[in-house]
């Protein structure tokens, strides 16, 4: 586990400007990443929940053993990550073998925090985790213990619960695999897996802060770092141990022309963009830079396709006073684009040019396109691989020019035995494997990759099937569809009542859903649910709100869900429309079919309360209205649903309350809508 400290320059910097132009203001804001969280990665529960079941495991079973010497386990291979360590792929923690309230890693440094029994290796962010990126089982084993099913885009430290899978690796070795994508455990338990094998997808469920592995390994029931250095003096159980890098490299970059403190924080992702029109823009730089010395400075210049120098930002310090391991920055100014061509932001630190990032600069918005992302080249790893040994197919690539519109890029691996298909699979890892045993002696066994940027291969009608949209007073409901999809939903503010017509084309995502009480005595499910109110009995619904970043799930499990915002204004029209984990944001082609959405009236709850419960709205304020909302007010058996009742929407208090019976008397009688929604979110 790990936590993102962010040190928010929050600077507005005059920027002085070669030849006389005008002076523009930048933006600029980032920070490192904190190792140091206050307590275990796994809970009290779950850790318990997790030896217990290899305590039964073992009880029923018995230790799986591998023919080596006895008590002798085999060393691990391979890092059990689709990635390269160092490249897509970071270790920000090892193992802690200060057994005192201090902490020391393998190499006598602090890559660690207290406590921390394994190594994490993160991912670069939540867009490569929608993308993909495999586990695979370390060593030939035995699955004694799997968790699935919990919510995997965590970023706070609460005590969750992780998707997580255990494997006896034989002769008193067991590891376990944490932090989980939801869904992803590809294994049960008592599998036989081999080496290279594919058990889950890279996620932040449990007690996490970003994507990472948290992989740990013990013998005989004692915590074990398989790394050897100077602090860590047993044999190394990796077969070829790859070292720490502590040198300073850049991971990650990307262009864009939104202002990037609307989304994300990381691990969240942020929009990208290689192309822009003529004219004054913001451009904005993102970076993730790791190992940053003591005391570094930067410089930032802004190139021409002539090669002079549209700005010059000047040299400033970075303002850590420590070796940062794991930063992330952003830049924005106001560019006069005023030649057609290549651009380039050149970044340099501390001397040294650490990137010339391209972008293009096109005469009209009709020539933006999406761009393909460039072909790479692989080898396999081994290159003559034993019958009994995994095979990896490792992508060479450039990590941060690896698409001209900065996309986050797919690989698909094809894998063939003596030209026979055996693996075809599309994910954002820089490695894939095939298990142990898939390669038999005198075999032919290839890998071809191809780059994509999920722009040209999500057709709306193959992916995403219709949502069911309705609407109320000044709530929007949905069911959605896909199941097995993982896919994020977009509202768009297309046609709202005066004076909110500034709102129009503001665009917001669906966020993670919550169960709410329809007793209005009740806003959050207590222990035990929802319980009944005298005269109504037990229920409950699902209730989301909305955000800036899309947020992706398979929402044919989360029911009908009601959505709830300020900006979500009665007498509006808006548009629903989802798009599936992977493909572009930016292409509208890849969206479902948008389905236009109207809400009612301020104060227009029922048309008529001889059914039960009451039908839908009518486009008209009359007392049945008021009485309706009276019911419910009362937990009337029978009243209407609390998402068309909850009509005061200054706090969304989640109750249907006094305030609500006056807004809907105040509706009847005329007044206009009263509550401002502020500004508009996400620009």
């Amino acid at each position: 586990m790990f936590r993102v400290l962010v040190v928010n320059l929050g600077l507005f910097v005059s920027v002085a400007c070669v030849f006389a132009e005008p002076q523009r203001l930048a933006r600029q804001a980032g920070g490192p990443v904190a190792f140091q969280p206050p307590g275990d990665c796994i809970s009290v529960a779950q850790r318990e929940e997790a030896q217990k079941a290899i305590q039964d495991y073992l009880a029923t079973y018995g230790s799986f053993s591998q023919n080596v010497a006895a008590g002798v386990p085999d060393k691990y291979p391979f890092y059990p990550l689709g990635g390269a360590l160092y490249g897509d792929l970071f270790t920000v923690n090892f193992v802690d073998l200060d057994p005192t309230p201090g902490i020391r890693d393998w190499d006598c440094t602090d890559f660690t925090y207290d406590g921390h029994q394994a190594s994490d290796v993160d991912i670069r962010s939540f867009g490569e985790q929608f993308a993909g990126v495999p586990i695979f089982a370390a060593l030939d084993g035995v699955v004694v213990a799997t968790h699935d099913g919990e919510f995997d885009m965590n970023t706070t430290w609460n005590n969750q619960p992780a998707n997580y899978v255990i494997i006896d690796h034989g002769n008193g070795r067991i590891a376990w695999y944490f932090h989980m994508k939801k869904f992803s455990v590809a294994v049960a338990v008592n599998d036989f897996v081999r080496a290279g094998q594919q058990i889950g997808l890279v996620g932040s469920s449990g007690i996490s802060t970003g994507p990472h592995l948290h992989f740990a390994t013990y013998d005989n029931g004692v915590n074990v770092e398989p790394y050897e250095g100077a602090c860590q003096t047993d044999e190394s159980q990796w077969v070829s141990q790859t070292p720490i890098n502590r040198d300073m490299y850049l991971r990650d970059l990307h262009i864009t022309d939104q202002h990037i403190e609307n989304y994300g924080p990381w691990p969240f992702p942020f929009p990208r963009r290689g192309m822009f029109v003529q004219g004054n823009e913001e451009v904005s730089l993102w970076i993730n830079l790791q190992n940053l010395p003591t005391f570094s400075d930067y410089l930032i210049q802004i190139r021409r396709p002539d090669a002079t120098l549209a700005l010059d930002y000047g040299t400033f310090g970075f303002g850590n006073g420590s070796f940062w391991r794991w930063t992330y920055w952003w830049w924005r100014w106001n560019v006069n684009l005023n030649q057609l061509g290549t651009w380039h932001i050149d970044l340099t630190v501390n001397g040294d040019l650490m990137a010339s990032a391209p972008f293009e600069v096109v005469a009209t918005t009709s020539e933006i396109v999406n761009r393909l992302p460039y072909p790479v080249t692989w080898v396999l790893d081994p290159p003559a691989p034993t019958e009994d040994e995994a095979v990896f197919c490792r992508v060479q690539t450039n990590l941060l020019f690896d698409d001209p519109d900065y996309d986050i890029v797919r690989y698909h691996y094809t894998w063939t035995v003596d030209d026979v298909v055996v693996r075809d699979i599309r994910h954002a890892g820089h490695a894939d494997a095939l298990p142990a045993g898939s390669v038999p002696a005198g075999s032919t066994v290839e890998c071809t990759v191809v780059t994509e940027d999920g722009s040209g291969d999500c057709p709306p009608e193959a992916l995403v099937e219709p949502l069911g949209a309705v609407a109320t007073n000044r709530t929007i409901s949905f069911v959605g569809g896909s199941a097995g999809l993982q896919t994020a939903i977009r509202v768009k503010y297309i046609d709202l009542p005066p004076p909110y017509e500034y709102l129009e084309g503001t665009v917001m995502w669906v966020g993670p859903t919550t169960e709410r009480c329809e007793n209005s005595a009740q806003s959050t499910p207590p222990a035990g649910g929802c319980g009944p109110a005298p005269g109504l009995p037990s229920r409950s619904f699902q209730s989301a709100s909305l955000g800036c970043d899309p947020y992706y799930t398979d929402w044919s499990l989360e029911g009908a869900v009601s959505l709830y915002h300020k900006t979500l204004l009665p007498g509006g029209t808006y548009e629903i429309s989802s798009i599936a984990a992977g493909c572009s944001l930016g292409e509208e082609s890849a969206y479902s079919t948008p389905i236009p959405v109207d809400t009612s009236l301020w104060g227009d709850i029922v048309k008529d309360c001889q059914t039960n419960p009451c039908g839908g709205p009518n486009n008209i304020k009359e007392i049945i209205d008021v009485v309706a909302l009276l019911d419910k007010f009362k937990n009337k058996f029978g009243a209407i649903k609390k998402s068309r009742a909850d009509v005061e929407p200054g706090t969304l208090d989640w109750t249907v309350n006094i305030s609500d019976v006056t807004s809907a008397l105040d509706a009847f009688g005329g007044d206009g809508y009263p509550f401002a929604p502020g500004p508009a979110p996400c620009l």
